[in-house]
């Protein structure tokens, strides 16, 4: 937090990529359409509570976090159902990797947020 900036960010980086690295395995683990989104969203949620923690944010005020959270999940999940329908695409790999690289975006634009919010409540 506020004492060792640096340590956030790695705290913060190891958060997002550990976060990252489970929704694409959960991606591949399940095989039924729409089996996988409530986990990883709440995967994703529980990325976010991490990271406003390093920040010392209080995690009741995170009601509108938790909303981009759950509509990027419904997002994230259209997308993939319209790439997955072009013939000769194998799906779970499509899945995956917008499940991975889904995750760690949301999780960058959740540090930098925080971190702005944290440099906000300083001034």
């Amino acid at each position: 937090g506020r004492e060792c900036p640096h340590l956030s960010k790695k705290a913060a980086s190891n958060i997002i990529k550990g976060t990252s690295e489970q929704n694409g395995l959960l991606a591949l683990a399940f095989f039924l359409q729409g089996s996988k989104y409530l986990p990883m969203s709440l995967n994703q949620l529980k990325m976010i509570l991490l990271l406003a923690k390093n920040f010392n944010i209080e995690a009741g005020f995170l009601f509108k976090e938790a909303a981009v959270v759950f509509t990027y999940g419904y997002l994230s999940k259209r997308i993939t159902r319209r790439i997955t329908s072009i013939p000769f695409l194998p799906a779970f790999i499509v899945n995956a990797i917008i499940a991975y690289g889904g995750t760690k975006i949301l999780g960058g634009i959740a540090y930098l947020y925080f971190r702005e919010t944290e440099k906000q409540k300083m001034l």
